[in-house]
C-alpha cells in the first residue's frame, strides 16, 4: 500500500470535498449542456434542409410531370378533331401550361441556391463540402434547362394561336419520353447527393464538429 505525505492526503481530501465537487459540476456542467444543445440543433437543421431538397425537388418534377401530361393528353384528344374543337383544346392548353410553367420558373430555379444561401450563412458544412454541394446544385440547374428546351418543341407547334393545326400521326409527346425520363432519374441522383453530402459532412471547427 502507497504512503501518501500529510499534504497529499490534504490535498485529496480536498478534491473530495463535496462544495468543491459541486462548484466544478456547476462550472462544466452548463457548458457541456450548451455545446449538447448547439450540435442537437445543428443536426435537426441539416436534417431539415435534406427534407426541404428533397421537397421541392418533387415539386419540381410534378410541375415538369404536369405540363408534360398536358401536352400528352392534348395530342391525344385533339389530333383529328375539328378545327373549331382544336381551337378550344389550344386555347385551354395555353392556359394550363402558362399556369404550370410560372409555377416551375418561381421554384425550380431558386430553390437549391436558397439552400446554398443558408448552408453557407450557417456553417452548416465544410469548405470542401460546400464546394462539392455548389457543383450538384450547378449540374442540377444544368438539368433543368435540358428538361425545359424539351417542350420547346409541344410549345412550338401547340401553343401559338397562329400555329398550324397538327393532325393525327404528328405526335411529337412519345419522341420525348424517354429523355424526359433519363433527366428526371439523373435530377432524383442530384437531390440525393446533395442531402446526402449535408446530412453525413457537417461543418468542422477547431474543437470538432459543430
Amino acid at each position: 500500500m502507497i504512503s501518501l505525505s500529510p499534504a497529499k492526503k490534504t490535498f485529496f481530501r480536498i478534491l473530495k470535498h463535496p462544495l468543491l465537487i459541486a462548484a466544478i459540476a456547476s462550472w462544466l456542467i452548463p457548458g457541456i449542456i450548451e455545446r449538447s444543445n448547439a450540435r442537437a440543433a445543428r443536426n435537426k437543421t441539416r436534417i431539415e434542409q435534406a427534407m426541404e431538397m428533397i421537397n421541392a425537388s418533387a415539386s419540381v418534377n410534378s410541375l415538369l410531370n404536369k405540363m408534360k401530361t398536358e401536352f400528352e393528353s392534348f395530342e391525344k384528344d385533339s389530333l383529328g378533331a375539328s378545327p373549331e374543337d382544336y381551337r378550344k383544346l389550344r386555347d385551354g392548353l395555353r392556359d394550363r401550361v402558362h399556369s404550370l410553367h410560372s409555377d416551375f420558373n418561381g421554384l425550380g430555379w431558386w430553390w437549391p441556391w436558397t439552400i446554398s444561401y443558408r448552408v453557407k450563412a450557417l456553417d452548416l458544412v465544410s469548405d470542401d463540402n460546400f464546394i462539392e454541394l455548389q457543383s450538384l446544385i450547378n449540374k442540377y440547374i444544368e438539368n433543368l434547362t435540358a428538361a425545359s428546351k424539351l417542350f420547346e418543341e409541344p410549345r412550338k407547334h401547340y401553343l401559338p394561336a397562329a400555329a398550324p393545326i397538327q393532325t393525327a400521326g404528328q405526335e411529337i409527346m412519345p419522341g420525348l419520353d424517354e429523355r424526359f425520363q433519363d433527366l428526371q432519374t439523373k435530377r432524383d441522383n442530384l437531390v440525393r447527393q446533395m442531402a446526402a453530402l449535408e446530412i453525413n459532412n457537417p461543418a468542422k471547427t477547431r474543437s470538432g464538429n459543430k
